[in-house]
């Protein structure tokens, strides 16, 4: 029985040793645990606290404040005649894509804001310019400005379920990002609003033009009754033209019916036009930050203390190994050495004996 237990006992042993050693070598060499850490995180330290620029974030949260409107009740009878007014309806604003768009961007970075570092009312696009050269083209440079505007000062999240939006803006400044941000949020309301009018003139204009060509077919329908009537004064004893009379009195009825309905169409839509209404809902309204949001200090610096530990504990391993095989090298010389002395020694006395004493 007990031989059973001896190969476990003996690998307990073995990883008993082996932690031993790690622990050892790792005393061994304590001063690279303690010079590595400390290089990275006093490297670490002077980047966040005197060459990282401080950035602050500004955040908002909006939905979208679009009903069904008048103009998606009457779409429906514009598309049976052929004309395509569905974007005149009930919209599912992608707002993530509006706000990250370069006509948007462009809108804000043409807005003055009040900053400590460069002055009061300096547009935006000034603010954010890297210097220009005598080489680079203003377009270039309104490429970067909206590049890093949409990149790297906005991030936009979306609530699958509320179907509520975070809007966050980083900036340089607490003062800026807030401003930045309800600049955008108000860009953004009123690109709806321009867009929700020309679609509203779109359908007023369809209306009006069915309108005209109603009145002409409804003129011309009624002239034709009057016509038939005047024609035929007694008609109670001809079917076929008791048949017309109705024919002709329903088409009025019918063009009647549109023309009126149009009427109202045509008013409801112009009270759409000029609305002012909010297509976006400020749910949570942006806020001037307080803290900085980056660079994370203390995360950033333990980071760096945990790198250095890991790399000082890999460079001590190489170390070790390095001075190990170098031990075994030597060893394997001098048993190489003492087997070519004997070997020598050896064919040095064979050679002797038969020369001599042969």
């Amino acid at each position: 029985m007990t031989q059973f237990f001896q190969p476990e006992k003996q690998k307990k042993t073995n990883n008993e040793i082996s932690l031993i050693k790690i622990i050892n070598i790792c005393v061994k060499h304590l001063r690279f645990f303690v010079i590595i850490p400390s290089f990275f995180c006093i490297i670490t330290i002077i980047y966040v606290f005197l060459i990282a620029e401080p950035v602050f974030t500004s955040s908002a949260k909006i939905m979208s404040g679009s009903k069904k409107s008048a103009i998606s009740r009457y779409a429906g009878i514009a598309s049976t005649m052929g004309i395509d007014l569905s974007g005149s309806g009930d919209h599912e604003w992608v707002y993530r894509d509006i706000l990250l768009s370069r006509r948007l961007a462009k809108k804000v970075l043409n807005t003055r804001f009040d900053t400590d570092a460069y002055g009061k009312q300096k547009q935006l696009k000034n603010i954010l310019s890297i210097p220009a050269t005598e080489s680079q083209d203003e377009k270039i440079i309104e490429y970067e400005n909206i590049r890093m505007l949409i990149e790297d000062m906005i991030e936009v999240f979306e609530d699958i379920n509320t179907r509520i939006y975070t809007i966050k803006l980083h900036a340089s400044e607490p003062k800026l990002a807030n401003d930045i941000l309800e600049s955008l949020i108000k860009e953004l309301d009123l690109h709806q609003k321009d867009y929700n009018r020309m679609k509203s003139s779109k359908t007023r204009q369809f209306v009006e033009s069915r309108i005209t060509e109603t009145r002409k077919e409804l003129e011309k329908s009624e002239e034709e009754l009057k016509d038939f009537r005047d024609r035929n004064r007694r008609i109670e004893n001809s079917p076929a033209l008791l048949l017309e009379q109705q024919r002709l009195v329903r088409e009025v009825a019918v063009l009647t019916g549109v023309f009126t309905t149009l009427k109202q169409q045509l008013e409801t839509v112009k009270i759409e036009e000029v609305r002012d209404s909010d297509y976006v809902i400020v749910v949570d309204p942006p806020m001037i930050p307080i803290y900085k949001s980056k660079p994370r200090r203390k995360i950033l610096v333990l980071m760096a203390g945990f790198l250095g530990i890991g790399l000082a504990f890999i460079y001590v391993l190489f170390l070790e190994s390095f001075r190990n095989i170098n031990n075994k090298e030597k060893q394997l010389m001098n048993e190489t050495k003492k087997i070519f002395i004997q070997q020598y020694n050896n064919t040095y006395n064979m050679i002797r004996k038969k020369l001599f004493f042969d």
